[in-house]
């Protein structure tokens, strides 16, 4: 309490101040019209006697009834309504009581000069004397212009000093209003905030001088924090779901980003460190790191600036034995795509490694009916597939361990559904590891096949399959145009060759095969039925047909041999015996 001496205050004033200094007296309200006034009483009325300073101090043994003012009113205080002992009544008066008549004031009360003395305490001009709870003290007179510390305008209460730190909990607040909390019991919380309905929601907190800016608990156990233009968390770490973030945001649950006109979320970086990403996605689980998902657009979009051809919009790169890039469904790239290679000068470029075993590109199919590698060109001097190798290597390599290895197809007339061309005197347009099959196009049956065997052969129809196999000597049927027959007689000019496949060399060359019952070896070398009952057959010697069905003989009649020769031994086979030797067919 600020309390303030003086000459010229009213007795009531004086007697506050002594009750204050344990006088007793506690004047809250009551005395409200005795006045010490140096000059004189109100107007007409008499001089009043002279009192000392001494009768002021003895007040509380006279003033006080014993019981109450005898009215019934239980006051605090009465009212003086004489100089005697007697009772007091609480109805106004305007008895005036001159100053200058109190005698035996003490000292610093006899000036009309505001820096009295209380106590031997001395105040400056402007200064009053407070109480600090031990003993009184000069201070400035800061009570504000009522007189008070609050002002109170209609239901608004507010400090008369604007620049006062008012302090809950506390004595030495710190800013316009501290709140401290005695300790961490709910009853003790700092600062509650209850809202108007039912739940005590509604609550808010205000910034700035509109409502514009504020923190809102808009429902029960929700909060709403609202800003028109931004709202910034500096300085640590900010956890959701967390209490200990290690990042500057760092939300342990599901993070959801929503938007109607710009990027839901976007990452930014200005990093020099190429590992360091505007947006990392990581899953220590079973899931996806990240995952794109658009319902009328893409899924995922990478796009660069970089004038570094070795960066790309999406990079993708595996530690564990996964691919790096899986896609399910259709690929559509509408540059040039590079495999190998960070300057693509084609629709698909592909570059191998160094490796011995390393390949361009490998297709495999699996179904009845896939392709391993499929290539198809629409105009008129396009190319399907097209394959360039190094002067030491492949451009193109196939491999089949059962189907077919390479299947080209072409619908336009004079077009190659496959075309392979050497670019040197010593290179080969094309080169296979295995047999090269060759189909009609409309019934699917063999036209050509290229394998591993040493003659040339072509498809026949025989008359009668009986007794006939690999390396069965045959003859032109002359019953049966185009048919083929088993050799029965020697020295005929009808012969036609030996049937391929015995001893397992087939045709390295076989026309039509699979439409017809026989490859027979026209040319090249075969193994052949021989009886050397006829005579010893000795390698480079004039082979016919002969008396036992099926089989050749050495010629001994070289008249008879003429238009009649198959061909020449190329084993030899002792007298007596019958069997198979390689033989070099040469029909004449």
């Amino acid at each position: 309490m600020n309390f303030h001496v003086g000459k010229r205050r009213s007795v009531a004033t004086v007697l506050g101040a002594l009750a204050v200094l344990g006088v007793g007296l506690v004047l809250a309200f009551g005395v409200r019209s005795v006045v010490a006034d140096p000059n004189s009483g109100p107007a007409g009325s008499p001089p009043n006697p002279g009192h000392s300073w001494s009768e002021i101090g003895d007040l509380p043994g006279t003033m006080w009834h014993s019981n109450n003012d005898g009215a019934g009113s239980g006051l605090d205080a009465d009212l003086l309504d004489g100089l005697d002992s007697t009772a007091f009544s609480t109805g106004p008066h305007t008895t005036s009581l001159p100053w200058t008549s109190i005698t035996s004031k003490p000292a610093g009360f006899a000036d009309d000069v505001d820096d009295d003395i209380l106590g031997g305490l001395s105040c400056a001009n402007g200064q009053i004397a407070k109480w600090d709870g031990s003993a009184w003290q000069c201070a400035a007179d800061d009570t504000g212009a009522g007189g008070g510390y609050w002002t109170q305008a209609g239901l608004d209460l507010y400090p008369n000093n604007p620049n006062w730190n008012v302090g809950v909990g506390t004595t030495s607040p710190s800013h316009k209003l501290t709140i401290t909390s005695a300790d961490e019991s709910p009853d003790e919380y700092a600062l509650r905030l209850i809202g108007p309905d039912s739940l005590g929601h509604g609550a808010r907190l205000n910034f700035g001088d509109g409502d514009y800016v504020y923190i809102e608990e808009d429902e029960d156990d929700r909060l709403y924090l609202y800003s028109p233009w931004r709202i910034a968390l500096m300085g640590g770490n900010v956890g959701i779901g967390t209490s200990s973030p290690d990042e500057k945001l760092h939300v342990s649950g599901t993070v959801k980003a929503e938007s109607t006109d710009a990027r839901a979320v976007e990452g930014y970086t200005s990093s020099d460190n190429e590992w360091v990403s505007a947006i990392y996605g990581r899953n220590e689980g079973n899931g996806d790191g990240v995952y794109g998902w658009s319902q009328n657009r893409h899924g995922t979009v990478g796009v660069t600036q970089s004038s570094d051809p070795e960066d790309a919009g999406v990079w993708a790169f595996n530690d564990g034995p996964g691919p790096a890039i899986k896609a399910e469904g259709d690929g559509y790239f509408t540059g040039n795509v590079g495999v190998g290679t960070s300057s693509p000068d084609a629709r698909l470029h592909v570059v191998a490694g160094t490796a011995y075993d390393d390949d361009g590109v490998r297709g495999e199919a699996s179904a009845e009916d896939g392709f391993g590698v499929m290539g198809m060109a629409t105009g008129p001097y396009g190319v399907g597939v097209y394959a360039e190798g190094p002067a030491s290597g492949e451009a193109l390599r196939a491999y089949s361990s059962g189907g077919r290895a390479i299947w080209a197809t072409t619908d336009a007339d004079y077009t190659a559904a496959l075309l392979s061309e050497s670019g040197g005197p010593n290179g080969w347009a094309a080169w296979f590891h295995g047999n090269v099959l060759i189909t009609d196009r409309d019934t699917g049956a063999t036209v050509i096949e290229l394998g591993k065997g040493l003659d040339y052969g072509e498809g026949f129809n025989v008359s009668d399959e009986a007794g006939i196999g690999p390396g069965t000597v045959l003859v032109i049927d002359a019953e049966n145009p185009g048919e083929l027959a088993i050799s029965e007689q020697a020295y005929d000019p009808k012969v036609a060759g030996v049937v391929s496949g015995a001893n397992g060399l087939d045709s390295a060359i076989r026309l039509g095969g699979d439409q017809f019952d026989y490859t027979v070896a026209l040319a090249g070398r075969v193994y052949c039925n021989v009886d050397a009952s006829y005579g010893e057959v000795s390698p480079g010697d004039l082979l016919t047909t002969s008396p036992t069905p099926g089989y050749a003989m050495v010629v001994k009649d070289y008249s008879k041999a003429q238009g009649a020769i198959l061909g020449k031994a190329m084993e030899g086979l002792g007298q007596g015996e019958q069997g198979q030797i390689l033989i070099l067919v040469t029909l004449q």
